[in-house]
């Protein structure tokens, strides 16, 4: 269930900053964590974490009226050396090592189509996205993981199999 993405200019920018030691340029330092974000719709890569669409973390009780939580919430993931979250996959492609397992819906999500990894919980900076091959809709109760492998970042594009 593969299909390519986009690295947004400050991920590459993080990348130079890493490789070729660029000084104290903290905004290009790359972030401990890494949230994984579900999207309705295809996230702009110049655009931010505060611009993706996602599924609503407050849904509406038909009886009541009443706001109830969703159960969304974007995934955190270590990043950095000695986590042991990615590992290298080939040559210039690294994988996750572990499950990104987001909580089970209280209420449905709707069509997911994309994903997005940001360096916030909330709002914050994008640095990758790219979209599912095949768009799912997440129900009630529903189980929706990233298995350990199923993730692919490589530096031309990166891959999900799902």
């Amino acid at each position: 269930m593969a299909r390519s993405g986009g690295m947004t200019g400050l991920f590459r920018a993080m990348l130079l900053h890493a490789v070729l030691d660029m000084g104290d340029q903290r905004v290009h330092a790359a972030p401990s964590m890494g949230w994984f974000a579900l999207l309705s719709s295809p996230a702009l890569v110049a655009g931010s974490g505060y611009d993706l669409v996602e599924p609503p973390m407050y849904g509406i009780e038909a009886v009541t009226g009443n706001a109830v939580a969703s159960g969304y919430a974007r995934v955190p993931m270590a990043m950095g050396v000695g986590t042991g979250t990615w590992s290298l996959a080939r040559d210039s492609c690294a994988t996750n090592t572990e499950d990104i397992s987001w909580p089970e819906p209280t209420t449905g999500w709707g069509l997911v189509r994309c994903w997005a990894m940001v360096d916030k919980e909330f709002g914050g900076r994008l640095l990758l996205t790219g979209s599912l091959q095949e768009a799912i809709t997440v129900e009630k109760g529903d189980t929706v993981v990233i298995p350990a492998g199923g993730l692919t970042v490589s530096l031309d594009s990166y891959d999900m199999e799902w």
